[in-house]
């Protein structure tokens, strides 16, 4: 490949480079569409679903998700749900 390497579109914003020189943002993924309600990858249940429920439309609302970043929320929202059985446990038992 002969001549200058491209930089980066967020340099060249940074370098204050007229908007219609500046290349298409391109989403590989396909960003979720602002009010976008999509379910989750895997089946949740109990805390794990309330914290899907709570945080998904959140960050659709925002639009900063995409459809791919779905099965890093749904583990997240297991991880979430992991915690609390053993403190569920310890309160009924009363150790």
């Amino acid at each position: 490949m002969k001549g200058r390497i491209p930089r980066p579109r967020d340099e060249m914003v940074r370098a204050g480079v007229r908007r219609d020189r500046l290349p298409a943002v391109v989403h590989v993924t396909g960003r979720a569409e602002p009010g976008e309600v999509f379910e989750p990858p895997i089946p949740l249940k109990g805390p794990a679903l309330e914290f899907w429920t709570s945080v998904a439309p959140t960050l659709a609302e925002a639009g900063v998700i995409e459809h791919v970043d779905r099965y890093a929320l749904a583990l997240t929202a297991e991880a979430w749900r992991l915690p609390r059985s053993p403190w569920k446990f310890v309160a009924a038992v009363g150790v």
